[in-house]
């Protein structure tokens, strides 16, 4: 039961990094050509729009990681605390942004994912902060060159 939770997380990770990794490519190749045709039009403003687009996106991109989490509980963990899709929506986005109010608390396997879930996000996390944090950077040195 444990190498199979450890097994289903991995498989729960890979997941979770193509999605992250579809998302912040396309969003990479889209603002590469963008950004230029975005400058002509905003001007000064360019820079804060493209970070507003991309903080919204990379939400997404975590919403979509949660949802899947979510079906997870819903679908595959048999657990009476979870009684809906938005009580498993609502464990899954409290785990995976690591707050754990602990209000509903999920028994059996379902606590050894849930902790997988929290390292995983954690990780896109991360990632998500350097996607943001190289668009600053790119915007700092575009305005500082012009």
């Amino acid at each position: 039961m444990l190498l199979q939770a450890i097994i289903f997380g991995a498989f729960m990770l890979v997941l979770c990094v193509l999605i992250h990794s579809g998302g912040t490519a396309a969003l990479v190749r889209y603002f590469r050509y963008e950004s230029r045709f975005a400058k002509r039009i905003f001007g000064d403003f360019t820079g804060i729009l493209a970070l507003s687009c991309i903080a919204v996106f990379l939400l997404c991109l975590h919403i979509l990681q949660v949802l899947l989490w979510a079906g997870v509980y819903w679908g595959l963990i048999n657990s009476p605390a979870i009684t809906s899709f938005a009580d498993a929506f609502y464990f899954s986005i409290i785990t995976y942004t690591t707050v754990g109010y602990g209000d509903i608390v999920i028994a059996g396997e379902g606590r050894l994912l849930s902790g997988i879930e929290s390292m995983i996000g954690i990780l896109m996390f991360g990632w998500s902060t350097a996607i943001l944090f190289m668009a600053v950077q790119k915007i700092w040195f575009d305005q500082s060159s012009s």
